[in-house]
């Protein structure tokens, strides 16, 4: 950082199954910088690794470095996100619609759930969860973390709202074991159709 900051290379890279990620590159020296840990995990402070010197002599076995994660800590009392759907003209409850509930875990503000090329996606939590007839969906046994709801079908008749993504929901270790209670209403896809 500062006024002549390092130089990164290449895209962000995002350890597979075997726990690994690999850039080729030439000699020099290098560091590897974690910038999101996997769910559950928390980042390790300070999160850069190195350095890694590169030379002619260890080129062609290249040259590796450990970063280790701890897991978050998790309270006795796990905690529970319920959706209240209802119509929004006469507040009905809605069954029928779908919802998502995706974990904060690339760093980056907001809900991605797919790669851009520069940040992975967020953490899906779980199944899907679809509104009963009294409108209610309920995520629970969640973790400490920051969570967004993404709806993704609504009941016959409506439309999804303009922006589909609510949150974030906050659940910390002052609130843990609470059960947050999200309304979201729905409007009907045809105007003067309202019961």
């Amino acid at each position: 950082t500062g006024g002549t900051p390092d130089t990164q290379v290449g895209t962000s890279c995002t350890t597979g199954a075997d726990g690994q990620c690999t850039r080729s590159a030439g000699t020099g020296t290098y560091y590897w910088r974690e910038t999101a840990a996997p769910a559950g995990y928390d980042l390790p402070d300070p999160a850069v690794f190195g350095p890694l010197v590169l030379t002619d002599g260890n080129a062609p076995d290249g040259v590796t470095v450990t970063a280790e994660n701890t897991k978050t800590s998790v309270p006795t009392e796990e905690s529970t996100i319920e959706v209240a759907k209802t119509d929004a003209k006469n507040g009905k409850p809605l069954a029928g619609a779908v919802f998502e509930l995706w974990r904060e875990s690339n760093g980056v503000a907001g809900l991605q759930t797919r790669p851009d090329g520069t940040v992975p996606p967020d953490t899906r939590t779980g199944p899907g969860c679809s509104t009963d007839p009294v409108g209610s969906c309920v995520f629970d046994e969640l973790p400490l973390g920051t969570y967004y709801l993404l709806e993704t079908a609504v009941p016959e008749g409506y439309v999804l709202p303009e922006n589909p993504v609510n949150g974030p929901f906050v659940i910390t270790e002052q609130n843990a074991g609470e059960t947050v209670t999200v309304k979201i209403a729905n409007k009907r896809g045809e105007p003067g159709k309202y019961k």
